[in-house]
């Protein structure tokens, strides 16, 4: 495995998993080819990847 990434939510008596596994380099390509256009347009700090995909 490459990469391994989860997300849990949870309350009393109750959680929700989001789970995302990479087996393979390829997987990660878009997302690489995404920073790499965008990365020059970036300024100051941000924290959490939503400020930076405009969610």
């Amino acid at each position: 495995m490459l990469a391994h990434q989860e997300v849990i939510f949870g309350s009393t008596g109750q959680t929700l998993t989001i789970r995302q596994d990479s087996s393979d380099r390829s997987s990660l390509c878009l997302e690489c080819s995404w920073l790499s256009r965008e990365f020059l347009t970036f300024t100051g700090v941000d924290v959490g990847l939503e400020t930076l995909m405009d969610v």
